[in-house]
């Protein structure tokens, strides 16, 4: 973990509310890792006063990409950046995806939760390792950002037609059905989780990796506020987790989430 001057290279609107940026950030570059994330500054004001946590969507030599949705006042504060403007970031800062495990892996993003798995998909094809991509997405807004990659991504659409898939989960079961599945990565909303969960609940043997949002204050493990209640396995109690340490990566057999 670094906390260093960035230089925003670009920083543009790609979809409704939803921005690229790229960050020359070398230091961060280095050593970042799939499903690591960074805090960004939003200037020298004080309103708002907290860093926001972004994902790490890729790294292109010494450059961070972060892929971001306007919700609120800080992320409207980025979309103001400029080309060559200073930023103070640190890290990376989390635990990453655990890729260790061999075999056959499928990717599984909701909405703006893809921004992670584009690092992750791209790291495992450049290992040579067996991928596969679904996204689900309320119309088009990121079709832009998935063209760029091959055409194993598969997407889901909320205003598709009435005989296409709608939400992600639904291109789910027939892959887990028609396909050996080794490990799945997932990030997205909560609700996304609790229905993969059920659906790969005869599928015991896949290892499910999640990457849960939470807000967060100081984002090195501090202040506690973005605790995670996990139960580990043969433990019948649960423990909380920081998801700025320990996470924002979790198996999802562990995590309790809400159904």
């Amino acid at each position: 973990m670094k906390q260093i001057q960035g230089i925003i290279k670009s920083n543009y609107k790609i979809a409704d509310h939803i921005y690229l940026m790229t960050i020359k950030a070398p230091e961060i570059c280095k050593t970042a890792r799939p499903g690591n994330f960074i805090l960004i500054s939003l200037g020298t004001t004080y309103d708002p006063l907290l860093r926001r946590p972004m994902s790490i969507s890729n790294v292109k030599g010494d450059h961070l990409c972060i892929l971001y949705q306007v919700v609120g006042r800080g992320t409207a504060r980025m979309s103001q950046f400029k080309v060559d403007d200073e930023v103070n970031l640190i890290g990376p800062l989390g635990n990453g995806f655990n890729t260790d495990n061999s075999g056959s892996s499928l990717l599984i993003g909701g909405g703006i939760g893809v921004a992670p798995l584009i690092f992750l998909y791209e790291g495992l094809l450049k290992k040579g390792r067996q991928a596969r991509f679904i996204v689900g997405m309320k119309a088009n807004e990121l079709d832009d950002i998935l063209a760029g990659f091959s055409n194993d991504i598969e997407i889901a659409r909320e205003n598709s037609p009435n005989d296409g898939p709608k939400l992600v989960t639904d291109l789910l079961a027939p892959i887990l059905k028609e396909n050996k599945i080794d490990n799945i990565y997932c990030c997205g909303p909560e609700q996304m989780y609790v229905a993969i969960k059920r659906i790969c609940a005869d599928y015991t043997d896949i290892f499910i990796q999640i990457s849960l949002d939470r807000h967060m204050a100081c984002g090195v493990g501090a202040c506690m506020g973005c605790v995670v209640p996990v139960r580990k396995k043969g433990r019948k109690e649960s423990v909380n987790l920081r998801a700025c340490v320990e996470g924002p990566i979790f198996d999802l057999e562990e995590v309790i989430l809400d159904a």
